[in-house]
């Protein structure tokens, strides 16, 4: 429930009606209120896309016990509900989400790169900051400005590191593929902007689970060199 708290507040609390019916929900294996979905929808607006992994299994948990069965899209819904990026979904909320990622992930490397490897400054602003909430309900509307956006930041980034920029747009290009250009959706609804939100954090999730790796990788290497 606080992942439905407004954090700025004095005091913080979760809406009353929400803990009594969340309660009561899961005592009789009833659907989840639609107040906890749309609560932590209303959050991650508010705090400019700010995705947490407790709003992330809350979008899951709804999605599953309440869209399942209930939507055309039951099948779609599943699988990318489950806990790990879908590379193979051919969802278009879903990828929707992941190639915002992407191209947020071109940004950031590319303003790393000019900053000559040191992280972009907080006072920075990203394609996140400014687009995330409304690509995720008006894709048609918003997704142009950020491809094109995109066009720019790639073109810094191949200029200062080609071989970052080449495994982004590979991955991109993966994506891309379940994705007509020529035909973005006009409105998400409340539910496919979840799969949106969920395929835009899976897509973050990997990208740093990848870099912790090859961060493992690399001090397992010095410990080796100093040992021998």
């Amino acid at each position: 429930l606080r992942e439905t708290e407004n954090g700025k507040a004095k005091n913080p609390k979760p809406d009353p009606l929400l803990e009594g019916a969340l309660v009561e929900s899961i005592l009789n294996d009833t659907p989840y209120p639609a107040i906890l979905y749309s609560e932590t929808l209303q959050r991650i607006r508010a705090e400019s896309g700010t995705i947490t992994r407790g709003r992330a299994a809350i979008i899951k948990a709804y999605i599953l016990k309440n869209a399942i069965g209930s939507s055309s899209k039951s099948d779609e819904y599943r699988k990318v509900c489950i806990m790990a990026l879908q590379e193979d979904s051919t969802f278009m909320p879903y990828n929707l989400g992941r190639l915002f990622a992407l191209y947020e992930e071109t940004q950031e490397e590319a303003q790393r790169a000019v900053r000559g490897g040191s992280a972009p400054g907080k006072g920075l602003r990203t394609i996140k900051d400014s687009y995330l909430v409304s690509a995720s309900i008006r894709p048609s509307a918003i997704f142009p400005r950020i491809l094109a956006l995109n066009i720019q930041h790639s073109r810094i980034l191949r200029r200062e590191n080609v071989g970052i920029a080449i495994n982004i747009e590979k991955k991109i290009g993966q994506v891309l593929k379940a994705i007509d250009l020529e035909h973005f959706p006009k409105l998400l609804n409340s539910y496919e902007q979840g799969a949106f939100y969920l395929g835009y954090y899976e897509q973050r999730q990997d990208r740093f689970k990848k870099h912790a790796a090859d961060d493992e990788a690399e001090v397992s290497d010095d410990n080796r060199g100093e040992e021998n």
